[in-house]
């Protein structure tokens, strides 16, 4: 029986999340492109070492901005050195600590990508996240099947909806449960 799992992906595994298995699998343009464009402000929050956030750059484009989150100091100076090697200016790293988020902007979207089981009080996570996020944006939520249950996945959405987000889809994707949120109207 799988179970939820509350632990943090360790830094010197990182580069375990950015191979091209995984970029094959989980093709971040074809995942994102529905969601993202041009111009928009987004959040890709445990963005570990930016397997998501550098796709999410371009397809922000230089008037979009990217704002990723992670908790582990090590995992953001990873995603650093890949940005000043690339050149890219419109992602800006921020360190989560156990204070309240804060963000200069509303944002247009976020996604949560392999991330949430790892979070410990998930009812915090998502009024967090739905007081950053402008009425009417989405939310991608994407959890690993061989780590987070059936059950579990709709408890966590359980949890969004009580933070005052709707389920606008169910996602299919490979070895992944998913779901598309959007905040509505604020609470």
């Amino acid at each position: 029986m799988k179970t939820t799992q509350t632990h943090t992906f360790p830094a010197h595994k990182a580069h375990q999340l950015d191979h091209k298995f995984r970029r094959w699998l989980q093709n971040p343009f074809k995942i994102l492109a529905p969601f993202v464009h041009e111009g928009m402000t987004v959040i890709d929050y445990g963005c570990g070492n930016g397997f998501f956030s550098m796709p999410l750059s371009s397809l922000t484009g230089g008037s979009g901005q990217v704002f990723a989150i992670d908790i582990q100091r090590d995992m953001l100076d990873k995603l650093s050195l890949k940005l000043s090697d690339s050149g890219i200016s419109n992602v800006t790293p921020v360190l989560k600590v156990k204070v309240a988020l804060e963000l200069p902007v509303l944002c247009d979207f976020a996604i949560a990508i392999y991330v949430v089981h790892e979070i410990d009080d998930q009812n915090t996570f998502f009024k967090e996240m739905h007081k950053h996020l402008k009425p009417g944006a989405k939310f991608l939520i994407m959890e690993p099947d061989f780590i987070v249950s059936k059950k579990d996945f709709i408890k966590t959405l359980e949890r969004a909806q009580k933070a005052g987000f709707k389920q606008v889809e169910p996602l299919n994707l490979l070895f992944s449960k998913a779901a598309v949120l959007t905040t509505g109207k604020y609470p």
